[in-house]
């Protein structure tokens, strides 16, 4: 074993253990009503932003990047314009400059990282051993590892980042006659490397040994060598590009447009894309969102009724390969009963909100457990006459 990881076992006792589950209990129940809630108010939001959509889709007009026009003031507007700026951002630190429209210096720092494995492994009697491996390695990190909880004291990192990330915004950006606000700007992050050429770098105070290295900047002995505590530094830049953009004009500038119901629609994609492509873009990335939180619903939902159940499991453990099968099965039973009260609670939702869709999903759900049981049924006439015919 290499000497950067090691072993350690545990053991906890049954009655320990059927503790520790009865405990989980109040967390499981937390996650199951929580669940709910979210479903309802997911499939709320999902049926408010189609609406928006729609809405939008009806109302919108296409406009040109120059000039502006006042009649088209508070309305809807879809345009394609060259986003640009004539700024030069300059980090203050590097000196690196570039005509752009957000400027990023990007740092990490070369550190430990914990890696660790967990085994368990049930004992006759309802004993559970854990077999923890804990592992160290060096990375390059975004962000500071505390090592404060490292099992093995002996791996330490730097406690600080003497070079800190940032993020620098050209002030003013024009789309055409037009002014390009900030809301729109803070969407806008294809960043691209910026490749900077060698050249001396003049020292700065507390920081020794900067080297011009893989287009940014190394601090540190030796590039090839990092060692604990070392910093790479790179850039990266948001160009002038042209985009699409669906939003309201308000004088020379655009904002968020608020629909009659309360919705808002703030478009924008690289390209020139039109507007009926940009609105079918948004309906599937709503969808995308929607079954996104069904899922985390559904899960949410499962594993709060597998912690519920638990205790029995544990219970069952006395003889492991019973415990075994008493969690599969209350595992199974958990997905099954999450799976149909999250197809219920998004029916009763879109009853509440389109209740045509609602009603229709209830009807659909109620013929499949009705096929469902009528199948059960019919195989267990099967099985009797099989055992009668014996």
């Amino acid at each position: 074993m290499s000497n950067d990881s090691f072993t350690e076992v545990t053991s906890e006792g049954w009655l320990s253990r059927i503790g520790g589950a009865l405990k989980g209990i109040l967390f499981g129940l937390i996650l199951f009503i929580i669940a709910f809630p979210l479903l309802i108010w997911n499939e709320g939001r999902a049926v408010d932003r189609i609406k928006a959509l729609e809405e939008g889709s009806g109302s919108v007009i296409h406009i040109e990047s120059a000039p502006v026009i006042p009649a088209n003031n508070q309305k809807l507007v879809h345009l394609t314009a060259d986003v640009t700026t004539a700024e030069i951002l300059e980090d203050p630190i590097f000196n690196v400059q570039a005509n752009a429209i957000k400027l990023k210096r990007n740092t990490q720092i070369f550190q430990w990282k914990e890696k660790v494995t967990t085994i368990k492994e049930k004992q006759l009697g309802g004993e559970e051993k854990t077999i923890k491996e804990y592992s160290y390695s060096k990375v390059w990190s975004d962000d500071l590892i505390s090592s404060s909880n490292f099992k093995d004291s002996r791996y330490r990192n730097p406690d600080y980042m003497p070079l800190k990330k940032l993020t620098l915004q050209a002030k003013k950006i024009t789309s055409g006659a037009f002014d390009f606000p900030d809301s729109l700007t803070q969407r806008m992050n294809n960043f691209k490397s910026l490749e900077l050429q060698p050249k001396p770098f003049p020292n700065i105070q507390g920081i020794e040994n900067i080297i011009s290295y893989a287009g940014g900047y190394f601090i540190g002995d030796d590039p090839e060598r990092p060692r604990v505590g070392d910093i790479k530094v790179h850039f990266e830049i948001v160009e002038p590009a042209t985009l699409s953009i669906i939003a309201q004009q308000t004088a020379n500038t655009f904002q968020p447009y608020i629909t009659n119901g309360g919705g808002e629609i703030l478009l924008l994609e690289y390209g020139v894309v039109s507007h009926e492509k940009m609105f079918k873009s948004a309906l599937e990335s709503n969808s995308v969102l929607t079954w996104v939180i069904r899922l985390t619903g559904l899960i949410m939902m499962s594993i709060g009724l597998m912690l519920i159940l638990k205790p029995l499991s544990v219970i069952a453990d006395v003889l492991p390969i019973l415990g075994d099968i008493v969690g599969a099965g209350a595992s199974l039973i958990a997905f099954l009963v999450a799976i149909v009260l999250t197809a219920i609670t998004i029916a009763v939702a879109w009853i509440v909100f389109r209740p045509l869709i609602g009603v229709g999903l209830l009807l659909l759900a109620g013929l499949v457990l009705w096929l469902i049981k009528g199948r059960v049924k019919a195989n267990k006439s099967i099985t009797d006459s099989e055992v009668t015919t014996s």
